[in-house]
């Protein structure tokens, strides 16, 4: 029996990350008529054994601070949102040390004195680093949310691009200025290298190692600007998109997914749903998921595109590993920021259990509460690792070990953790029920790539673009480089491709 089309669309966006979701609200406001497909994305969270638990600890800066952000939530007249979200804590992080603690504060003075007194050495290289990175931040803010899409290509967009780095244009593929950037361990023992470096690594899905002086700048700036709590995590934000795409008429169904797509003429035309006799056509498609992932759906149709040939390849550098830890609140020490950074040795590699971000997702809740529905009680510590690729795939083995170092590592840091430990997860491993052995899920592990796209200032990941005019990329990892900030840039220049590539006719809508 033939498929039938069940509704026609402007566009369809396949997948419903931040991004994704932002671009469409976006869209739909525009005037264009868009459907989204959530392809039956797991939530932010999940539940066992009692607790609550997140399956990536949403660490969100630049929302207060970010011009791309600020662009979006202003398009879509959300300014009202912005102003309900809870501010930052005064203590942004907490950088445990082998030997000391320091607290990384939104308070200047308090900033200052917490350097003199626990860094004195490192203290003076990150106040320069610091003023370096404020001032590149600056200079770049314009262009981070302009309608320039990234790479650039022909001529008079090139031009814009270098007038608009100016000065700074050394820095997207070379180096800091000599002294202000804690790129190597330097006179102050790695503490400045440890805890920048460190820091952003579980920031961004590019490696920090290669990653371009203007990004770290950008990254540390919007760090230090604090750390937003966004209630309900990423769900919450996603929520947020997905309300003002419906206020606009588009549609959202979370569960959709795409089986196939229908090209005619080097064009797509429809798309045809999984368990479903249902057929949807669409003028364009966007993908918000990532390029392994939904150039499969395509088949064959764009065997030959230089696109999915240039991502075909791509092999993560690293994968970013979540352990969520379970304890009685009561043995949480005093002091325990809900943010801390733990470095076991800042002269060796970044990675591994050297390299830990501790986030308690309920630490606002008062002593005694009880979790709110659906979301962590006091007592859960989501830990993130990176779990280096070094020409190894990532077995289940390998994860085990892992897991089993992390928590090796946080009793270091909680006393008689195993008198008061309720459960151990690993969202990234999951046990085969016919053998009962390890299997792991791929989708819970966030891959790290070492290099950038060229001419995306050195926070791109690949281009929105495809062979197929009628196909674009958006999604997290369009600009991964940057967190929040590089989502809201692949929602502002999605949308700009798509007025380039589906123009809207006046009156329709």
């Amino acid at each position: 029996m033939r498929t039938r089309r069940s509704a026609s669309y402007h566009i369809l966006v396949i997948g419903d990350d931040v991004a994704s979701l932002a671009y469409a609200a976006m869209a739909a406001r525009a005037g264009y008529r868009v459907g989204v497909l959530g392809q039956d994305t797991p939530r932010g969270t999940y539940e066992l054994q009692g607790h609550v638990f997140p399956r990536e600890p949403q660490r969100t800066v630049g929302f207060l601070s970010s011009p791309a952000v600020n662009a979006v939530f202003r398009d879509l007249s959300m300014g009202m949102e912005m102003r309900n979200l809870p501010r930052p804590d005064a203590t942004i992080l907490q950088y445990v040390r082998p030997d000391s603690r320091v607290d990384v504060s939104l308070e200047y003075e308090r900033w200052m004195a917490e350097l003199e007194r626990e860094l004195p050495d490192g203290g003076r290289a990150l106040r320069r680093f610091e003023s370096w990175a404020a001032q590149v931040t600056r200079q770049t803010d314009a262009l981070i949310s302009s309608d320039l899409v990234l790479p650039t290509v022909g001529l008079r967009a090139s031009s814009r691009y270098q007038r608009a780095l100016g000065d700074q244009a050394n820095l997207v593929l070379g180096r800091a200025p000599e002294g202000v950037a804690p790129l190597d361990s330097g006179a102050d023992g790695g503490a400045s290298r440890g805890l920048v470096l460190g820091a952003l690594q579980h920031l961004t899905t590019l490696s920090t190692q290669p990653l371009a002086p203007l990004t770290i700048a950008r990254l540390w700036t919007q760090l230090k600007t604090g750390m937003t709590a966004v209630p309900g995590g990423a769900d919450a934000l996603r929520a947020l998109f997905i309300e003002q795409l419906r206020e606009q008429c588009g549609t959202y169904r979370d569960s959709a997914k795409v089986a196939r797509v229908i090209m005619k003429r080097g064009r797509v035309t429809d798309v045809v749903l999984e368990e479903r006799d249902e057929m949807l056509g669409c003028e364009l498609l966007v993908s918000g998921l990532s390029p392994e992932v939904f150039f499969p759906i395509l088949g064959g149709a764009m065997r030959r595109d230089k696109h999915q040939q240039a991502v075909a390849g791509r092999e993560p550098s690293a994968w970013r590993l979540t352990v969520n830890i379970a304890v009685d609140p009561r043995v949480i020490p005093v002091g325990m920021a809900s943010e801390v950074l733990v470095i076991g040795s800042e002269r060796g590699p970044l990675d591994g259990d050297n390299n830990l971000w501790i986030s308690r997702p309920g630490a606002s809740l008062p002593v005694g509460a009880a979790a709110r529905d659906g979301q962590p009680g006091r007592g859960v510590l989501s830990v993130t690792a990176l779990m280096p690729a070094r020409g190894l795939s990532p077995r289940p083995a390998r994860v085990r070990a892992l897991v089993d170092a992390v928590v090796d590592r946080v009793r270091g840091l909680i006393p008689w953790l195993d008198d008061h430990l309720e459960l151990v997860d690993c969202p990234a491993l999951r046990t085969d029920l016919n053998t009962g052995e390890d299997v792991l899920d791929m989708s819970a592990l966030v891959p790290i790539h070492d290099r950038a796209h060229e001419r995306t200032l050195g926070v791109g990941e690949y281009d929105g673009r495809t062979g197929t005019k009628n196909v674009l990329l958006c999604g997290r990892g369009r600009f991964g480089g940057l967190g929040l900030e590089g989502e809201c840039m692949a929602a502002i220049q999605t949308l700009e491709l798509t007025r380039e590539r589906a123009p809207l006719k006046s009156g329709l809508r």
